[in-house]
């Protein structure tokens, strides 16, 4: 991945790099296979009343 700042007309340089988007492909088939997984493997889990799961800390 490259940065590269940017200074100018946000205007005038979305305009410009819209000219070098391609445009997206049609993803519905895949959105549409997704959903078919999603109701085959539901994420779910048990929920045991006797335990107690361990709590993640984020330090910052």
């Amino acid at each position: 991945m490259i940065d590269i700042p940017i200074q100018g007309d946000i205007k005038q340089a979305l305009k410009t790099l819209d000219k070098y988007v391609k445009p997206l492909k049609d993803i519905q088939p895949w959105l549409k296979q997704i959903d078919a997984w999603k109701k085959e493997f539901p994420l779910s889990f048990e929920k045991k009343k006797d335990k107690l799961f361990h709590k993640v800390l984020s330090m910052t």
